[in-house]
């Protein structure tokens, strides 16, 4: 087990470890996706402003939420991939790291190399990597325990 996520009330582990990389990924592809649409309303607003126009300070408001809402998402995301990429690189889990960080140093490292720990969550295959598949090549390689 790497950790129980409550945000997916399941714990992430060595079969599912791609797929909560991929989660995470593609929300904050979403969360990119959503700043030009936050972005619009408060510019809009601006140019119809400028000529006089007053009717859709609700948009505004609305867009300006959303973009504040947009950028603090867009941190945190980025914050959280970061930080799961690098347990990747380390080939770590998070528990790992929180005994480490705790001093509880293990005498075992099962640190491979970036490329090989790598394809030991996201499988051998490239073209693969971002699909939520699991099976062969295109999946976790090892069992886990070994």
């Amino acid at each position: 087990m790497d950790h129980h996520c409550p945000w997916l009330n399941n714990c992430v582990g060595f079969k599912n470890r791609k797929n909560f990389m991929l989660l995470i990924i593609y929300a904050a592809v979403l969360v990119f996706l959503s700043l030009p649409f936050t972005i619009y309303p408060i510019i809009r607003f601006i140019i119809e402003l400028a000529q006089g126009n007053k009717t859709h300070l609700w948009h505004f408001i609305v867009g300006l939420i959303g973009l504040v809402l947009s950028i603090v998402f867009t941190y945190i995301i980025i914050q959280f991939i970061t930080y799961h990429f690098e347990l990747i690189r380390k080939n770590m889990t998070t528990i790992e790291h929180l005994d480490e960080k705790r001093g509880n140093v293990r005498e075992y490292n099962y640190d491979y190399g970036k490329d090989f720990n790598w394809d030991l969550v996201f499988g051998k295959r490239s073209e693969c990597w971002f699909i939520p598949f699991n099976k062969g090549d295109a999946g976790s390689q090892g069992d886990g325990i070994v």
